[in-house]
C-alpha cells in the first residue's frame, strides 16, 4: 500500500501502479499541482491561437442538462446584497431595455394581457390625454376616492 503524496489528504492506495497521487481530483488540489498551474498561467494571457482552438471545441456543442439545472437551482437560490442591489439600480437608472429578451417579455405580458404581440397593445397616448384625466376624476368620486381592492382612501 502507498500513500498519497498530498499532504492535505493521507490516502492510502493500492501501489501496483506507478502514481504518486490517490485520484486526479487530489492531484489538483495538491501544493504541486498549484505551483505548477500558477507558473504556468497566472496572470498571461491566453494566446489567439488556443482562444479559436477552444472556442471552435465548443463550437454547435450543447451544455449537459444536469449541469444547467444546477447552475439554475444555484442561481433561483441566490440573494443578492442590498448594496449591490442599490450599486446596478443606480448604474441602470436612465437606460433603455433592449433586445430580443426583453421584446420576449413584453410579448409574454401582451399574451397574458389577450394580445398576440406588444405592438398591438394601445399604449400612453391614451392615458396621457385630458379624456383619461376625467374619466379617472368621475371613477375616483364614483368611488368615494376608495380602492376597491383593499378599501384604503389614501
Amino acid at each position: 500500500m502507498k500513500k498519497c503524496a498530498n499532504p492535505e489528504c493521507n490516502n492510502v492506495f493500492d501501489d501496483t501502479c506507478s502514481k504518486k497521487y490517490c485520484s486526479a481530483a487530489c492531484w489538483r488540489k495538491s501544493p504541486q499541482h498549484r505551483k505548477l498551474y500558477h507558473d504556468t498561467f497566472a496572470n498571461k494571457p491566453l494566446p489567439e491561437a488556443l482562444k479559436k482552438k477552444l472556442s471552435l471545441a465548443k463550437l454547435g456543442k450543447k451544455q449537459n442538462i444536469d449541469f444547467i439545472q444546477k447552475r439554475l437551482f444555484w442561481v433561483k437560490g441566490y440573494k443578492w446584497r442590498e448594496e449591490t442591489i442599490r450599486k446596478r439600480a443606480e448604474s441602470n437608472r436612465g437606460k433603455k431595455r433592449t433586445g430580443v429578451a426583453y421584446q420576449n417579455i413584453l410579448n409574454g405580458i401582451a399574451r397574458t394581457l389577450g394580445y398576440t404581440n406588444y405592438s398591438e397593445i394601445v399604449h400612453s397616448e391614451y392615458y396621457l390625454g385630458p379624456e383619461w384625466k376625467n374619466i379617472r376624476q368621475e371613477v375616483l368620486r364614483r368611488d368615494n376616492y376608495q380602492c376597491q381592492h383593499c378599501y384604503r382612501t389614501d
